[in-house]
């Protein structure tokens, strides 16, 4: 049974919610090589403005573990922190700032 059928049936039909997950396993530097050459590439291309570019590399450092070596596995919570961290960080910046302002004003997206 997958998660999305479990929510939709009734406890009292004796199911119970899916086993949590015990870790996940991340690239380590690897994957974040591969995620930030995937980047740089667009940027360099034209696809994808500075900020962007600032984005997909703080994507690139959660998906791939951030800093642990290669096929690592890690806990969810260590992700949702990496994750946590990269978006406070983000909204230091003045461009970050920029685009929140301008999707809750116009509810459109600013590609600055």
């Amino acid at each position: 049974m997958t998660p999305r059928t479990w929510r939709w049936r009734s406890a009292a039909a004796g199911d119970s919610a899916p086993p949590h997950s015990t870790g996940v396993v991340v690239g380590g530097p690897d994957a974040y090589a591969a995620l930030s050459l995937g980047v740089h590439l667009a940027h360099r291309a034209g696809r994808i403005s500075d900020h962007d570019a600032l984005i997909g590399r703080k994507l690139a450092w959660v998906l791939s573990g951030g800093g642990v070596p290669h096929r690592t596995t890690v806990t969810e919570q260590y992700l949702l922190d990496l994750e946590r961290e990269a978006f406070l960080s983000l909204c230091g910046e003045p461009r970050t700032q920029d685009r929140i302002a301008f999707m809750l004003k116009t509810g459109r997206t600013l590609r600055n």
